[in-house]
C-alpha cells in the first residue's frame, strides 16, 4: 500500500470516528434534553435505577474527601448547615445548654435550628441516637412538646436518620455516619474525577440530566413524601445517580401543593416541572451553591414568573417579600 492511500485511508478513519461522536453526542443530548410534547406528563419512576432493599456499597468518607480538597472546601464545609445538620451540644448557645441540662439523661447532639432544636444522645447500639421527647422552642424560649422529659430509641431512626445521617440500613435504621457527609451528595466516587471532573456527580462540569440533580436534592428537601417500600418518610436505599422517585411516592396535585408553606411548595413544584414536564432549564443548583451555603444566585435572578409568587410580591412596580412562615409535618415544627 502506497504512503498516500495509507494517509487517505488514516484520514478517513479520523472523520468517521469524529462522526460517531458527533452522533453520540446528539444522541445522549436528545436523552438528556428533549422536553415532552406540549400536555404530555412523564413517568417520574420511569427511567434509570435504585438500590431498594439493597445495602450501600462500601463509599469514600468525606475524611478521605477532604485530603485532597481541604482548602477550597474544608473551611466552608465545617460552617454549612448540611453538615451541621446534627452538631454537637457545646457548641449551642448558654439558654440551649441549659435547657438540655435540665433534662434526664446526657444530651449529647442537636439537630434544627430556629423553629425547633431536638436533643439527642447516643445509643448503646451502633448507628442509633435516642431523641429526646422535649425541644427547645427558638421563638418562645423554652421547652415545648411532652410534659415529661424521656428518651425515644426509635422515633430518629424512624423518623429523621435518611435526612440527618448518611446511609441509613431500611432494616435497622442504623446510619453509617451522622450528619451528611460527601457521600450523600457525590455518590459512590470515580477514582478518575481527579483528572476529569466530569465523572463527579454535580460537580460543575457533571453532564448528568435535571432529573439527577433533582432526585439527589429531593432526598433531603422533600419533606412530603413516603417510600413505597418501607412508609417511612425517607427513601429506602437511595445512592446519588438513582432515581428517587421508583421508591418515594410524592404527590405533585395542585391542590395538595396549595396547602404547603411556601418554601416546600416551591421546592415541590420546581421538581414537577423536572420530573413531569421534562424541563431542564432550572435545577436546586440554578440558584444555591451549597458548598458555599449561598443562595446569591438566587438573588440577582428577575423576579417575573409564576414560581417566584411563593416568596415574593409585587407591591408598587418592586417585587419585595413576602412575610413567610414555614411549618412542616415531618419535622414537627
Amino acid at each position: 500500500m502506497s504512503t498516500r492511500a495509507g494517509i487517505g485511508r488514516g484520514v478517513l478513519s479520523v472523520l468517521g470516528l469524529a462522526l460517531a461522536c458527533v452522533v453520540t453526542l446528539l444522541v445522549r443530548v436528545r436523552i438528556h434534553s428533549d422536553p415532552p410534547p406540549p400536555g404530555k406528563v412523564l413517568d417520574p419512576g420511569a427511567w434509570g435505577s435504585d438500590h431498594v432493599g439493597a445495602s450501600f456499597p462500601d463509599y469514600t468518607t468525606g475524611g478521605e474527601c477532604l485530603f485532597c480538597h481541604r482548602k477550597e472546601i474544608a473551611g466552608q464545609w465545617t460552617r454549612n448547615r448540611h453538615h451541621l445538620t446534627i452538631r454537637p451540644l457545646d457548641g449551642e448557645a448558654a439558654v440551649i445548654r441549659a435547657a438540655a441540662a435540665s433534662l434526664e439523661g446526657d444530651a449529647q447532639l442537636v439537630l434544627g435550628g430556629k423553629k425547633r432544636v431536638r436533643f439527642l444522645r447516643r445509643s448503646a447500639s451502633y448507628g442509633k441516637l435516642d431523641l429526646q421527647v422535649r425541644a427547645w422552642d427558638p421563638v418562645k424560649q423554652a421547652l415545648s412538646g411532652e410534659s415529661q422529659a424521656a428518651w425515644d430509641a426509635q422515633d430518629f431512626g424512624m423518623h429523621c436518620a435518611g435526612c440527618h445521617s448518611t446511609a441509613v440500613d431500611a432494616k435497622t435504621q442504623a446510619f453509617s455516619s451522622l450528619s451528611i457527609d460527601c457521600y450523600s451528595c457525590h455518590g459512590d466516587i470515580d477514582q478518575q474525577h481527579s483528572t476529569d471532573a466530569s465523572h463527579m456527580l454535580l460537580s460543575a462540569k457533571d453532564q448528568a440530566p435535571a432529573r439527577v440533580t433533582v432526585s439527589i436534592c429531593s432526598q433531603c428537601h422533600i419533606r412530603t413524601g413516603t417510600s413505597r417500600s418501607t412508609g417511612r418518610p425517607y427513601a429506602n436505599t437511595f445512592v446519588p445517580g438513582d432515581n428517587l422517585f421508583r421508591d418515594l411516592e410524592v404527590s405533585f396535585a395542585d391542590r395538595d401543593l396549595a396547602g404547603l408553606g411556601p418554601v416546600d411548595r416551591h421546592i415541590l413544584e420546581n421538581v414537577r416541572d423536572v420530573v413531569l414536564s421534562g424541563d431542564e432549564s432550572v435545577t436546586c443548583l440554578t440558584c444555591h451553591r451549597v458548598h458555599e451555603a449561598s443562595a446569591d444566585r438566587h438573588e440577582s435572578l428577575p423576579k417575573a414568573s409564576a414560581i417566584c409568587t411563593n416568596c415574593h410580591a409585587s407591591r408598587n412596580g418592586k417585587w419585595v417579600t413576602r412575610n413567610l412562615e414555614t411549618h412542616s409535618a415531618a419535622c414537627r415544627y
